[in-house]
């Protein structure tokens, strides 16, 4: 079901399901250093770009911070949404989805 439909209406929530999906489609999609799977590749650059406009709906204290990490995450996507060369490793991702959830607690 689409990240929309989760549990919680409340954007902070969305935004770390979101961030969740995008480590898991991220580490699906790019295996040994080269994008195996374009979809999901382009599916954890999407969800990425959903979160940011969750992030609008933010309280104001946290949300530069988090509109930050974002900004950070959502430049792994070089030429998006075509798949590099010389894609960035999984855990790459996973560490700027972490701050992601860092700046939202």
């Amino acid at each position: 079901s689409p990240p929309a439909r989760s549990a919680s209406s409340d954007p902070s929530d969305i935004i770390k399901f979101l961030m969740a999906t995008v480590s898991e489609e991220y580490a699906i999609a790019v295996n040994d250093g080269v994008v195996t799977d374009p979809g999901e590749y382009q599916d954890a650059y999407g969800f990425t770009e959903v979160a940011k406009g969750y992030a609008k709906q933010l309280d104001e204290e946290i949300q530069a911070e988090v509109k930050l990490a974002l900004e950070t995450l959502a430049a792994v996507w070089v030429g998006a949404p075509i798949p590099p060369e010389n894609p960035v490793l999984p855990d790459v991702v996973d560490r700027r989805v972490a701050a992601v959830i860092a700046a939202l607690d």
